[in-house]
């Protein structure tokens, strides 16, 4: 499961408590861990993008170390708690980008749960219901909502894409066929397509937001 399941550096396990777990212990430990990749012939790569030596780990720990998504930055940027400043622990951005992923992960994974990787309408509804709960998601409006429900429904792989192409529009199709009735917004109105396309972060009409 990727997309928004917790981050190692949103509440997850440490690099540490995961070469721990793999069996790497004390002072040594990454020394250890590096050792043993040079002897199997894998990269050196932990901490770059698709590392081999973290996909080795994470298969042979019990516990996993889960880099920070480019779908969660995403959201992060969109709710104006990505980055640092100095202006940080004044707004508690910090606790702010580790609740918002603890309850995000949640989401996904009941969703997972619950509906399996396809993508449908009940599976759709039942994701923008469970982000309803969330504060810091529903304050950003019902536009913002529903957008990325519909991203978290079609899979990690589409919440920063163009949805309007050809690779979404199967899932897209599959998802508006399931539904006998219009998807509206809550106190109602029709929910756009064009809307729903849109990347985050974006009001009607394609104006970005502003923060």
């Amino acid at each position: 499961m990727a997309g928004f399941e917790l981050a190692s550096s949103r509440g997850g396990s440490s690099i540490w408590e995961v070469l721990q777990a793999a069996g790497f212990e004390g002072k040594t430990a990454m020394k250890d861990f590096r050792a043993k990749m040079t002897k199997l012939g894998i990269p050196n790569d932990l901490g770059q993008k698709n590392s081999q030596a973290l996909k080795w780990l994470n298969k042979n720990s019990k516990l996993k170390y889960v880099p920070l998504s480019d779908e969660l930055l995403e959201v992060e940027k969109s709710m104006g708690i990505h980055g640092s400043s100095k202006a940080d622990k004044y707004f508690k951005r910090p606790e702010r980008r580790i609740t918002l992923s603890q309850r995000l992960s949640k989401v996904q994974e009941w969703a997972h749960e619950k509906f399996g990787k396809k993508t449908t309408m009940p599976k759709l509804e039942g994701i923008i219901n469970k982000l309803k709960d969330i504060p810091l998601i529903a304050k950003k409006g019902t536009d913002f909502l529903m957008k990325l429900g519909f991203r978290m429904t079609l899979g990690p792989s589409m919440i920063g894409a163009d949805l309007m192409t050809e690779e979404a529009a199967g899932p897209i199709a599959e998802i508006l066929s399931d539904k006998k009735e219009p998807l509206t917004y809550r106190g109602g109105g029709m929910a756009d397509i064009n809307d729903m396309t849109k990347p985050l972060g974006y009001y009607r009409g394609g104006v970005p937001a502003r923060r």
